[in-house]
């Protein structure tokens, strides 16, 4: 009779796990240790495996958040049954190195499917990520070069255009000429100082700047208003699938114009033979363990797909860098410029395509669940609205108050102006009866937060004043937002017409 091989005994198994080169270590279901191996026990600063058990994360050298992030790690893996593998996290090992590791967990079962525990391993990257790093670094430093080159460039051709033009526009002046011939030359002026604003648009959605005039809309009606724009500046023909016209999102809805509108063109320009554009639309659910940069929960989808001349994988991975472009012409900042916008909508934009059959660019913003009626968007016009009120203005460069003080007072505005903080706050505690709209920078003078601080006084004295801010900076109004709201945010410079009907609203809004 054949004797059955010998089960290996646990000390067997105990010794091939401190023989691997990795760490190893399971837990139970309150993430008390259970076992590990000796590399574990090693960079925990424990005598042996044998002392790991019966301890919990917050016993071991890591920091409390690392403790808190490795257990809510293993609570999602025992509560989806699901492994989780290549988690990239830092861990303060017993030596006071802080080490870059590369984990995976699954779920550990009994023998009827139960889970009861996680078994985990993981291994040193450290080196690998200071590699990384400076690679990532080095590409920063290159972009950003070749960034302020082609900025350089394109405002140095504006530039270009309102000099010769104020200067022409001078001497027709003091020959004598004709209203409209001097006119001509204003016009041109007018026109590259939009060409310089829409440039610095560009550049600010670039850099990451915060939460700008996010109003909430219907994204169908959005989709419908850019496609009969584009449509006929294109030859491709644009068809627009949707299953989903009622959901609303919460975002600026100029920039997702922007973006729509820039993606859709460069659709065009792929589709050398003038083949279909597609723009389908669907309402998804995106989990945390999807390969999207995304937090849980509920997204539209705007897929732009073209069938052109595609992308190689180099390409791809070079499209969102600025003033990289696959044209003859342009500057290259459109899909730069369009990934900072998404991403500051708390959105991201996934790419595939193949050379020779077309690209599909898919856009996931998240689904406003806000119900406030007061902040559907509304458009802007070209028509000036004049109005009558008593208007408060704090801003700290002379130029730029002078010029908007006389837009101001055209408009038929009584204004009071002032330089600082200081002083504005003081006005506004001392004669807080004596204006019906305040208009203010957000960094004044060598405050940081000047404009917060205006907007907390008024908040103080007047709770229902509206508080309009105009700046051109915006890279910390995301926190300062939650908070306390301003009435409308607008970017710098603003035309005569849009402020013209901010105020006209903001006057309503108060009366």
């Amino acid at each position: 009779m054949n004797k059955s091989p010998a089960q290996p005994s646990l000390e067997m198994f105990q010794a091939v796990l401190d023989a691997l080169p990795f760490c190893v270590f399971w837990k139970d279901l309150d993430s008390v240790g259970l076992g590990c191996n000796q590399a574990l026990a090693k960079v925990a600063g424990l005598s042996t495996p044998k002392d790991y058990i019966g301890k919990t994360d917050y016993d071991l050298p890591w920091t409390e958040e690392e403790a808190d992030f490795f257990r809510e790690c293993d609570r999602r893996v025992m509560t989806s049954g699901i492994a989780e593998l290549d988690i990239i996290e830092s861990q303060q090992q017993a030596d006071g190195k802080i080490a870059w590791l590369e984990t995976s967990k699954i779920p550990l079962e009994d023998d009827f499917g139960n889970v009861v525990g996680i078994l985990g391993a993981f291994h040193d990257i450290t080196e690998r990520k200071r590699i990384e790093d400076e690679n990532i670094a080095n590409q920063k430093l290159d972009s950003l070069s070749t960034l302020a080159a082609g900025l350089a460039h394109d405002f140095n051709n504006i530039l270009s255009m309102i000099l010769g033009s104020s200067q022409v526009a001078r001497i027709k002046i003091a020959n004598g000429s004709d209203e409209a011939e001097v006119v001509k030359y204003l016009d041109r002026i007018e026109k590259a100082i939009e060409r310089a604003s829409k440039l610095t648009e560009k550049f600010m959605n670039y850099s990451e700047r915060g939460e700008v005039t996010k109003t909430i809309f219907n994204h169908s009606q959005m989709l419908e208003e850019v496609i009969s724009f584009v449509q006929p500046s294109i030859k491709s023909p644009i068809k627009h699938e949707t299953n989903d016209v009622d959901s609303m999102l919460y975002a600026d809805v100029n920039q997702i114009n922007q973006v729509i509108n820039n993606i859709l063109i460069n659709a065009s320009h792929a589709s050398t033979n003038n083949e279909e554009i597609v723009v389908n639309v669907c309402r998804c659910k995106i989990q945390q363990n999807d390969k999207l940069n995304l937090t849980s929960g509920n997204y539209i989808a705007i897929s732009i797909t073209d069938h052109g001349i595609g992308m190689s994988l180099e390409q791809q991975e070079s499209i969102f860098t600025p003033y990289f472009t696959t044209k003859t012409q342009g500057h290259g900042l459109g899909l730069s410029s369009c990934i900072s916008i998404i991403k500051n909508h708390n959105g991201d934009i996934q790419v595939e395509s193949k050379e020779g059959l077309g690209s599909t660019f898919t856009i996931y913003l998240p689904i406003s669940l806000q119900d406030k009626k007061d902040m559907l968007h509304q458009a802007f016009s070209n028509d000036l609205i004049l109005g009558s009120g008593r208007i408060l203005y704090i801003e700290d460069d002379l130029d730029t108050q002078a010029a908007t003080l006389d837009m101001l007072q055209a408009l038929g505005y009584q204004v009071t102006s002032f330089t600082n903080v200081e002083l504005g706050t003081a006005y506004i505690k001392e004669h807080s009866e004596l204006f019906d709209i305040v208009i203010t920078d957000f960094m004044i003078g060598e405050s940081k937060q000047g404009g917060n601080d205006i907007l907390n006084c008024v908040r103080e004295v007047r709770p229902d004043c509206p508080v309009l801010l105009i700046t051109g900076y915006f890279k910390q109004l995301q926190t300062q937002q939650k908070n306390n709201k301003f009435s409308y945010i607008a970017q710098k410079p603003v035309s005569f017409e849009k402020i013209s009907q901010i105020l006209d609203r903001l006057s309503h809004q108060n009366s």
